[in-house]
């Protein structure tokens, strides 16, 4: 009891008022004694660091006595009903991966391993119950200052994106260039009135292969909700890199809070 409120209690003093997200028990893979493996699923604004932290230390309370907790957090309450293949380390279907995708974050306990935190997971690699780990924020509990997101803008972290991709016909033809947006965070999280402001280096004719990529990317961006509106402008950044290992390959780097750079090695 004495560690929920001092978690609690942190988590007041570093964010505000402390309010636990309303949410829905999904998939329930073991719920024993001493083990706890589930999905919930909550409103994608409730992926919020601050309001993560409140529902984890309900969840500890919870279960309080059990030597493992382990919860998975989705966006959508089907996806937390019936993604639980990833789970059992079955073979993935697509129905399987595409509820993988709406999971954007974790809480672990184990009093084995000393361990007691929550995992941000903004996004996940295409086709794969992967999670991109290198954007991903590991926030041990309990808090002793508000966390820093690895992906973040005007200090409002990206809670759900879908990975920036090289499209093929661009790919295969070798247009390389950058294009610039520019738009607007909205209170509750989504990027609105996004443009193209500027392309540098892109054939004529060749600007629409890539400038509707990136619209496209980023109208999946959902960030923390914030007190006010905030601008953002955006380049993405495309190369041809022969040296990556396989035809066909690219890769994708995020270094917010203004550039994605995605590189391709053009199929044959």
């Amino acid at each position: 009891m004495r560690s929920f409120f001092l978690l609690l209690w942190l988590a007041v003093g570093v964010f505000g008022q402390c309010r636990v997200p309303q949410y829905q028990v999904g998939g329930v893979l073991m719920d024993s004694g001493t083990e706890v493996i589930m999905n919930i699923s909550i409103a994608l604004p409730d992926f919020a660091p601050a309001r993560l932290v409140c529902l984890a230390s309900n969840l500890e309370e919870q279960y309080r006595g059990r030597n493992s907790i382990i919860v998975s957090f989705f966006s959508s309450p089907d996806a937390a009903s019936h993604s639980m293949g990833f789970l059992l380390d079955q073979e993935d279907t697509k129905a399987e991966l595409d509820a993988f995708a709406k999971m954007h974050a974790r809480y672990v306990f184990s009093a084995d391993r000393h361990e007691n935190y929550l995992e941000t997971i903004p996004m996940h690699e295409p086709y794969s119950r992967k999670e991109t780990k290198a954007y991903s924020t590991r926030i041990d509990l309990p808090l002793a200052a508000a966390p820093r997101c690895r992906l973040e803008i005007s200090d409002r972290c990206l809670i759900a994106v879908e990975n920036a991709f090289y499209p093929n016909d661009a790919l295969k033809g070798k247009v390389s260039g950058a294009v610039t947006l520019a738009g607007t965070i909205t209170r509750d999280g989504k990027v609105s009135h996004a443009r193209v402001v500027k392309t540098e280096s892109i054939g004529s004719g060749r600007k629409n292969l890539l400038a509707n990529a990136v619209l496209q990317n980023l109208s999946t961006w959902r960030l923390e909700p914030g007190a006010r509106e905030d601008p953002i402008q955006i380049t993405y950044s495309f190369a041809i890199d022969n040296s990556l290992p396989f035809k066909g390959q690219t890769e994708v780097r995020w270094n917010l809070p203004n550039k994605v750079e995605i590189r391709g090695n053009p199929p044959q």
